[in-house]
């Protein structure tokens, strides 16, 4: 009986550790439990944290490659502008060099305008010396002209009184004066009224016009006339 009440001791003994070993193994699990939960949430946490860090390096990657871009794109424009600015300094030598130019060519031309104004008043005063040589000229040559017109009458005078006289119509007279044209004229007054310088038959001949105070003239009258003159 001793030996069965130790061996049913022993058992509850080893029923009592089995039991407090199987509630320690419970806790245990159960700790283990918790702290594989406790460690699947962190690292839900952790993968969460990891995508959102990835995903801010991917827009941070993207804003710096932006900000590349309109790096480059500045660089660029400060390259262009840097052309520009050369380009527009030497257009300005280009201008300043062309400006030099035209004033030295302005200069040459006022210069030359004032050569020419100067030759033009000294042209000005040879045209006016030689308009005035030509008025006299012209003087002298139609002095010439009624000269010899007055001599040419004379001798058609002599020529008719020694071989008689020949009548012309009034058409005829017309014709040789050009219509008693004002530049044909001779001279005025006195007993003839005018003299005209005419063309009859190839020759320079004097057409009279005579007064009379009766408004006509007879035969003896103009033989008279013809024969005085």
């Amino acid at each position: 009986m001793e030996a069965l009440n130790s061996k049913i001791d022993e058992a509850y003994k080893t029923i009592h550790l089995k039991r407090k070993e199987a509630k320690d193994n419970a806790e245990r699990h159960a700790k283990a439990e918790w702290a594989i939960i406790l460690c699947n949430t962190r690292a839900d946490e952790v993968e969460t944290r990891i995508k959102e860090e990835v995903s801010q390096r991917l827009e941070i990657k993207k804003i710096l490659e932006k900000e590349k871009e309109q790096l480059h794109e500045v660089i660029r424009d400060v390259e262009e502008s840097k052309i520009r600015l050369n380009s527009l300094m030497e257009l300005q030598s280009e201008l300043s060099n062309k400006l030099q130019i035209s004033s030295m060519a302005r200069a040459q031309a006022e210069a030359q305008l004032e050569k020419a104004v100067v030759t033009r008043a000294e042209m000005v005063r040879e045209i006016e010396v030689l308009r005035r040589q030509r008025d006299v000229f012209q003087r002298r040559i139609e002095f010439c002209r009624e000269k010899d017109a007055l001599g040419t009458v004379a001798r058609l005078t002599d020529q008719q009184l020694s071989c008689g006289y020949r009548e012309y119509t009034a058409e005829d007279i017309r014709l040789a004066t050009d219509n008693f044209s004002e530049r044909l004229r001779l001279k005025s007054g006195g007993d003839w009224l005018n003299v005209y310088r005419g063309r009859i038959s190839h020759s320079t001949v004097a057409i009279k016009m005579m007064s009379s105070a009766k408004g006509y003239l007879s035969h003896e009258d103009f033989h008279a006339k013809v024969i005085k003159t």
